[in-house]
């Protein structure tokens, strides 16, 4: 199974650039992904410009996304 992992952009512009932390979460999720046997790739959209043309190319069977929400 092809599992595409989405981190997507902060609401805040300043946050993405103040507070840029690396997708931890999704890294364990692919990672399991991976020894399981699975093709999984990680698209983070905050420095990865193209979603569109990622989701074309790599044609997932199944998508993931993350989000944070800070109080």
């Amino acid at each position: 199974m092809k599992i595409l992992l989405i981190q997507p952009p902060g609401h805040y512009p300043l946050m993405d650039q103040i507070y840029m932390f690396e997708p931890l979460a999704l890294e364990y999720l692919a990672a399991g992904a991976l020894l399981d046997g699975h093709e999984a790739r990680i698209c983070d959209v905050r420095i990865e410009y193209g979603f569109e043309n990622v989701f074309r190319e790599f044609a997932p069977d199944l998508v993931g996304l993350t989000g944070l929400f800070p109080r």
